[in-house]
């Protein structure tokens, strides 16, 4: 290497600042006389690219042929590609002249200084598209795009579908992806009203022609028809025709709702993200293959091993529909997908194995009498997570995964002891021993706070029904008896006081719990949503009282005032709403919610 980034200390003492891998070298620069001269040769080149003279550029290579192979020294060690590369508004007409006029072999061997080529530059500064097939032939190149830049590497595989067979070794390209859940839909983490919008907005309008296969699938229907009456062909034409108009104007209006709220344009992105990575890994695993036992053992072991503990089941089902055998591969700690799947509680990858019949011998065989570990004993082992919100939803969760796989398993498997003579259900009590002490805290802390909350409301809406608005007259009726508002608001004062000592029992029942570790499968949990419902109707039904209270007093010269305090009232209710509706839900799903397989 001729020219290197100096490290050495300068005169004052200061130490030289270390560079970025990729930024630009950080140096004392004291230029050679050979740095100068080199300058020289080259200014002209700079200064075209500087004033974004592309024909000055093109026109300099032109005369001077030899230059584009040859190392540009003013700086670092680069080429003419490094160069341009690193230039976004470069023109694709200048780079397809300029790889046009280099043997791809060549031109795979241009390396700047970190022996890195045109094309890992390129793909740095995200100027993927005006790069042409010579130069993808790289795997690092591949893998580093597939993992980066994931829609640029799915139309360039679709476009080359070459570039997949030559491929040396796919499984870094697994791999890498791999070690990348958000780049799934498995691995994803939207919010509930995110995954309604993710399932519904389409993403395949690119793939819709008209009048396509969607036309070609509904004349399908009628093919078989021996009856060919007039309406019977007026329907054969019509109803294809009128599909392709809803869809046209179903995409229409996705396309106006995108273009409205800029954050469901990024969930649709995020989702073609998703099937573009599917797609790569379907190329990888199938396209222009047939796994040998070494091939497999050497490409596809750790990206399944890694995808099943990441949850990622979208590469262990194109690994496992790839090479029949995949499901024997096993991690240094002897574990196969099956037990890392309920080790790390992956409900997806757990289910698909079980769909598939794998492992059969694991779960439906009976006991050996071996003192060994079966499947119930890793279960009952505790695993902790980040994604489950408090202890006691953790619980619940451990709770269903040992009843769900307990449900799978052989009747003598559930009283098996292993090496330190315990059944899986000793093993999961000792494991979960602090997790139910955790758990127990958590649910006395939140259900005193809702304690206090819902003794508060009580005492002000029990108050509030005996000292009425506009008062009583001399016989004790009130002043407002007549007003359709006075009877709104005795209504919602009564539900208001109903539904706080309703939710002030049920929480009473939270704490007086005995905790035991069956309480938190349905009891806890269950006791929990109806008190939270409870106290929220509550707070509803006292800000409705509240207002219609307002009203009658205000009915007459204070009257404006009364939209301004109804406004306040109802974003008290939405914050509380806010704040207890996303723990409410997750525990409600988690509750009763569909089955854990």
């Amino acid at each position: 290497m001729e020219q290197t980034v100096s490290n050495e200390i300068k005169s004052s003492g200061e130490a030289e600042p270390s560079s970025s891998r990729h930024g630009p070298p950080k140096r004392e620069f004291n230029p050679s006389r050979a740095e100068i001269e080199d300058h020289v040769r080259w200014w002209k080149l700079f200064k075209a690219i500087r004033q974004n003279d592309w024909k000055g550029v093109a026109d300099f290579i032109r005369l001077n042929p030899a230059l584009l192979t040859e190392p540009i020294k003013v700086y670092e060690r680069e080429t003419v590609f490094h160069v341009i590369s690193r230039e976004l508004s470069a023109p694709p007409w200048l780079i397809k002249t300029l790889v046009s006029d280099v043997n791809p072999n060549t031109l795979e061997q241009l390396t700047d200084q970190d022996d890195e080529s045109a094309l890992f530059m390129a793909l740095l500064y995200t100027a993927i598209e005006r790069l042409q097939k010579p130069l993808w032939g790289n795997l690092h190149n591949i893998q580093y795009l597939s993992t980066t830049f994931t829609g640029a590497a799915f139309d360039l595989l679709k476009k080359y579908p070459d570039l997949v067979s030559k491929t040396e070794d796919r499984g870094s390209v697994l791999e890498a992806l791999a070690n990348k859940p958000l780049a799934f839909a498995s691995g994803s983490q939207l919010g509930y009203l995110q995954q309604l919008v993710y399932h519904c907005i389409p993403v395949q309008e690119e793939h819709i022609y008209f009048p396509g296969s969607v036309v070609r699938d509904v004349e399908n229907q009628y093919e078989n028809s021996k009856r060919f009456s007039f309406f019977g062909c007026i329907r054969r034409h019509i109803f294809p025709a009128f599909a392709v108009v809803c869809m046209k104007l179903h995409l229409m209006l996705w396309h106006a709702i995108m273009t409205l709220v800029p954050g469901i344009k990024l969930i649709r992105d995020t989702k073609l993200m998703h099937k573009q990575t599917v797609e790569i890994v379907r190329l990888m695993c199938h396209e222009g293959v047939i796994w040998s036992t070494d091939e497999a053992l050497k490409s596809l072991r750790v990206p399944i091993l890694t995808a099943t503990r990441l949850g990622i089941y979208e590469i262990v089902r194109e690994i496992l529909d790839a090479y029949y055998y995949s499901y024997c591969f096993w991690d240094e700690n002897g574990h196969a997908i099956f037990h890392i799947a309920i080790i790390h509680r992956q409900e997806k990858v757990f289910s698909l194995l079980n769909k598939l019949d794998l492992f059969l011998w694991e779960w439906k065989a009976a006991s050996k009498d071996e003192k060994t570990d079966n499947i119930l004993h890793l279960t009952g082992r505790l695993v902790p997570s980040d994604q489950v919100p408090g202890a006691a939803l953790q619980m619940q969760k451990e709770l269903k995964w040992f009843k769900a796989v307990k449900s799978y398993v052989h009747p003598s498997l559930q009283e098996q002891r292993n090496g330190s003579n315990k059944t899986p259900k000793e093993v999961f009590t000792e494991e979960h021993k602090e997790l139910v002490k955790e758990g127990e805290k958590w649910m006395k802390e939140t259900a005193s706070s809702c304690i206090v909350a819902a003794a508060l409301i009580i005492t002000v809406v029990f108050a509030a029904a005996f000292t009425l608005p506009g008062g009583n007259d001399n016989d004790g009726t009130p002043n407002f008896l007549s007003k359709k508002s006075f009877k709104a608001f005795i209504i919602f004062d009564a539900l208001a006081l109903f539904s706080s000592s309703a939710s002030l029992l049920m929480f009473m029942g939270i704490v007086a719990s005995r905790y035991s570790e069956e309480d938190f499968l349905e009891y806890l949990p269950k006791n929990f949503i109806m008190g939270h419902i409870a106290l929220l109707l509550s707070v509803i039904c006292m800000m409705i009282a509240f207002g219609e209270a307002m009203f009658m007093i205000l009915s007459h010269k204070w009257l404006p005032l009364y939209l301004p305090l109804s406004f306040v009232g109802c974003l008290t209710m939405i914050l509380f709403s806010r704040l207890q509706f996303p723990l409410l839900i997750e525990m409600f799903l988690s509750t009763y919610g569909r089955s854990m397989f």
